[in-house]
């Protein structure tokens, strides 16, 4: 079995907890009362712990596990669940203790529930394998039950722990073999030798003495003795470079310092001069607005001397301004009633030409396509006909897509498309491409052929381009 993950909602002093283990070895660390012992609590309880609870009989719980208050009111529940990995897949383990109203239930690796208590606990039995005994002493020791651990691993007499504990030893000695003394001698002296490889004991210093120092260790075979030896050797180098900084500390703090003195310092000579410099900077300005009055009071002079003419120019620029005004609203007025004119002019031309359906367009060309894909069915031909004429009798080609008539004489002739050989009176050939019904075929021609001639007659115009045409002027007449 692998415990996955443990939650609650309340339990104990834990509230909203959700903690989640990796495979392998997990440690909860944290300080005295963070709830570690509280959680190893709560995992023994879901397991152990029936969910129908007795005021009376279950007293001690309910005092160590059950809020105290919550708020204005009593808290009268707590609750857990347990995801863990068994033989038959993950499994997930609720339980809510609330007197007599607990309830249970066991999410199952196949996706089913069940709620029977007494079949939830068959289920974990096989899971957990071994007995309530040997959880209580071995895997779950707790403060809170050491007196019960205590009995369990000393009883004065043969328990049920016991002959579980002694149970499991048999079969494991019995499955591995019992005990190997040369094996077990053989691995005593590998583990002395991978404490003491390249150590001398005697001089308490590596193989070769201090030549064999950090600066030319061993490179290979290092034992734990002499890998420690090393470490400690680091520690003291990091140690003594320690020393070294904290004395170039001190100095450089020592410098800092007296800069730190020497800014301060400048940054009173700096105030000092801020100081002179926003007087200088206010008596230019002074100056600058002394000259700039100086000059003003010299304009205005001018000005009154040049009155009487200025006035004169006033007035005339006045009129000048009223004359410009009439002359812009007269180019104005041109402008507007050249445009009047042209829209008048595009306006006659527009009803002229009237307006173009795009569905027309559209349609037209759908009709095209249409007769040119018919019109091609009775094209598919590649014939050469030799015409001999054996008497004075008269010798006609029609073609069928077109009905346009030819008479034949003697000769070679090319034939392309669906045509009829008639000698009046007397036969009359059809050469078709295979498959075709030349009667249907000229019948949904002529349909198409007066639909699509209808579209060109209603817009006054003799082909789809025309058509095309008329309506990109209307549009540009619209615009």
């Amino acid at each position: 079995m692998r415990i996955v993950e443990l939650k609650c909602e309340q339990f104990a002093g834990l509230r909203d907890r959700d903690v989640r283990f990796e495979p392998g070895m997990n440690l909860l660390i944290g300080p005295n009362e963070s709830g570690k012992s509280t959680l190893a609590d709560l995992l023994y309880q879901l397991f152990f712990r029936d969910n129908v609870i007795d005021r009376r009989r279950d007293k001690a719980f309910i005092d160590l596990y059950f809020p105290k208050t919550a708020g204005a009111y009593q808290a009268d529940t707590i609750d857990g669940t347990v995801r863990f990995e068994g033989r038959k897949g993950t499994y997930r383990l609720y339980k809510d203790w609330s007197g007599k109203d607990g309830t249970v239930r066991l999410a199952l690796p196949d996706g089913m529930t069940l709620r029977d208590p007494a079949a939830i606990g068959r289920i974990l039995a096989e899971e957990l394998q071994y007995g309530k005994g040997i959880y209580d002493e071995l895997v779950f020791p707790s403060q809170k039950r050491e007196g019960t651990a205590l009995q369990g691993l000393f009883p004065d007499g043969t328990s049920e722990t016991d002959q579980e504990i002694a149970s499991v030893l048999t079969r494991a000695v019995m499955e591995t073999g019992g005990v190997d003394l040369d094996r077990l001698e053989a691995r005593l002296d590998a583990e002395v030798t991978a404490y003491e490889d390249h150590w001398d004991s005697a001089a308490d210093l590596p193989e070769g003495g201090r030549t064999r120092d950090l600066r030319n260790p061993w490179k290979v075979r290092r034992g734990h003795v002499l890998e420690a030896y090393y470490d400690m050797k680091n520690v003291e180098k990091l140690q003594e470079d320690a020393l070294a900084a904290e004395l170039q500390v001190e100095t450089l703090k020592k410098e800092w310092t007296g800069a730190g003195e020497a800014l301060d310092a400048a940054r009173d000579r700096r105030e000092r001069f801020s100081t002179v410099q926003s007087l200088i900077r206010e008596r230019k300005s002074t100056e600058q607005l002394l000259s700039a009055s100086q000059r003003e009071l010299a304009r205005m002079d001018e000005a009154l001397r040049a009155w009487p003419q200025t006035e004169e120019e006033f007035r005339k620029a006045e009129a000048l301004k009223e004359e410009l005004q009439l002359s812009e609203k007269l180019e104005l007025y041109r402008a507007v009633h050249a445009d009047v004119l042209e829209y008048r002019k595009c306006e006659a031309e527009f009803k002229k030409l009237g307006t173009v359906d795009r569905k027309d367009i559209t349609e037209a060309e759908r009709l095209r396509r249409d007769l040119e894909r018919e019109e091609a069915r009775l094209s598919g031909l590649r014939l050469t006909a030799r015409v001999r004429k054996l008497g004075d009798c008269e010798v006609q080609k029609t073609v069928l897509r077109t009905g346009e008539q030819e008479a034949l004489y003697d000769g070679s002739l090319d034939i392309t498309e669906a045509v009829e050989i008639r000698v009046p009176g007397v036969v009359s050939v059809e050469l078709l491409p295979k498959g075709i019904d030349p009667d249907m075929v000229r019948e949904k021609l002529d349909l198409m052929k007066k639909a699509y001639h209808g579209i060109l007659e209603k817009n006054r115009v003799d082909s789809v381009e025309a058509l095309r045409d008329k309506s990109e002027q209307v549009t540009l007449l619209q615009q």
